[in-house]
């Protein structure tokens, strides 16, 4: 049921049916008393209603409550106690308000509470121990806050926790050892901080990008390993076998020998490395997904490459390729989508590409040093099998269209050439270039008229459509659905 700026009376005879209670986009300023007359209340929600603070008596007698959500408000501070009168708490929505401030004793005697939502508010400092009586806390979320410290201690109570957000934060101490207490972690990101080092016993995912991770340890199994935009050159993995999805793009690995055979990689995007030693890809026989672009990757190592019959896609962009034998890859039947953009292409053998890979749907081959010639014959082959080729029909009219180099050919130029010498003969005369001087500098002045209004033009539009536009949003965050599952009338 959803109250929505509306102050109505129930019959008494129906209070104790009322398990829900939503209040939306209301001006409430407080939370409203209304659990002592609600004796069956189990989710109460009061969400976008411009609360400013809890008072300490605000869920008095709220014992049966175990949803509790009070998103997109103006709170700014948890005192302490804050929820001790919901000892039945399980879930707690604290999400976009401006909470920058936790009392010590915030969350204490609300022990049963499984899942903490705070993201996207003000919170600098975690208090010591501030979790502590969450004994059965899952899942907590802080990601978009100013927390700037995790230490040894900030979890070490909370030993059932298995999901951990912290991502966006601005964490400049970051205790490496701070989560290797819990024995499995269902997810942790924190991403977009400075962590420096993280050791852990056993997670499912682990998400760290641009987090200046220099070392990561992980003693146990890992199937989702995030940890791109890092100063990583090592990763010390116990389990290698136990990784399905390995993003590693844009550190300094060399090799990837610490990882094992990887026998079990299913995704693997190794980009923006500098690989020396490609041997490893060979053992990875479940792979399905590889990106290698910008991996100084040759055409003598190209050779080297014996991959996975179950690879859909493969990314080798951005590396010193000349050519691309198709006996190498002729094994991937598999093959779905094909990347070689910007490297040093001059022809690619594509007559048996569809035969070679019956399931290949797109192919890029953007950036490379194709004549206009061959560019027309790929891609009317491209259109004849359904392969994605992104270049348009009439390109060869073109130098470069949509990244895709079109070189000319010497003949084409020659005749460029011819054509310059004609248009030289037939120049006019000395009178008839100065009319031709004074028409074109008319001409110029009209142009940069009309080009001047047309700019101003362009401009107003742009200031209504940007006007237009941020009125719809602000219609859109002022109204919210109202929802009703009962014809009781509030």
């Amino acid at each position: 049921m959803t109250y929505n700026n509306v102050t109505t009376k129930f019959e008494p005879e129906y209070l104790h049916w009322i398990t829900e209670v939503q209040f939306v986009d209301s001006n409430l300023k407080q939370v409203p008393k209304v659990f002592p007359i609600l004796p069956s209340l189990v989710q109460f929600t009061a969400q976008n209603c411009r609360i400013e603070s809890i008072e300490k008596d605000a869920f008095k007698k709220a014992v049966g409550v175990k949803i509790l959500d009070l998103t997109v408000n103006h709170i700014k501070d948890l005192p302490d106690d804050a929820f001790a009168e919901v000892p039945t708490l399980e879930d707690l929505r604290l999400g976009f308000n401006e909470i920058a401030n936790l009392a010590d004793n915030t969350f204490r005697g609300a022990s049963n509470i499984t899942d903490l939502i705070m993201n996207n508010n003000k919170v600098e400092a975690l208090p010591v121990d501030v979790f502590a009586p969450l004994k059965n806390l899952e899942y907590i979320n802080l990601e978009y806050n100013h927390i700037e410290l995790i230490d040894a201690v900030t979890f070490r109570h909370n030993l059932k926790l298995k999901t951990l957000l912290l991502n966006n934060n601005q964490l400049l101490v970051f205790a490496s050892s701070s989560l290797a207490h819990i024995p499995v972690w269902n997810l942790i990101d924190v991403s977009y901080n400075i962590i420096g080092k993280i050791s852990l016993q056993s997670v499912h995912t682990l998400k760290a990008t641009r987090s200046r991770l220099t070392e990561c340890n992980i003693t146990g199994p890992v199937t989702r390993l995030i940890i791109p935009n890092n100063d990583l050159r090592t990763v010390k993995i116990s389990n290698p076998d136990s990784i399905r999805e390995l993003d590693i793009r844009t550190n300094q690995f060399e090799t990837l020998a610490d990882f094992g055979e990887l026998r079990n990689v299913e995704v693997l995007d190794a980009s923006n490395n500098s690989l020396r030693d490609i041997s490893t890809f060979s053992r990875m026989k479940s792979l399905k997904e590889l990106r290698l672009a910008n991996v100084n990757l040759n055409s003598k190592q190209e050779n080297l490459l014996d991959l996975s019959q179950q690879i859909t896609t493969l990314d080798l962009s951005e590396n010193n390729l000349l050519h691309l034998n198709p006996e190498h890859l002729k094994s991937l039947k598999k093959l779905e989508k094909l990347y070689i953009d910007k490297n040093d292409f001059a022809e690619l053998p594509y007559e048996t590409l569809k035969e070679d890979h019956p399931s290949l749907s797109e192919l890029s081959i953007a950036g490379n040093l194709f004549n206009c010639s061959f560019l027309a014959n790929i891609l009317k082959y491209c259109e004849k099998h359904d392969i994605l080729l992104k270049v348009p029909a009439n390109f060869v009219e073109w130098s470069s269209y949509a990244g895709v180099n079109c070189n000319l050919t010497h003949s084409k130029k020659m005749k460029e050439g011819e054509k310059k010498m004609e248009e030289k003969k037939d120049e006019p005369s000395h009178c008839e270039n100065t009319g031709s001087v004074v028409t074109t500098a008319v001409s110029v002045f009209v142009v940069t008229v009309l080009l001047t209004i047309g700019i101003l033009i362009a401009l107003h539009a742009t200031q209504y459509l940007t006007i237009h536009f941020n009125r719809n949003s602000m219609v859109r965050q002022s109204t919210l659905r109202v929802y009703s599952d009962s014809d009781v009338g509030l």
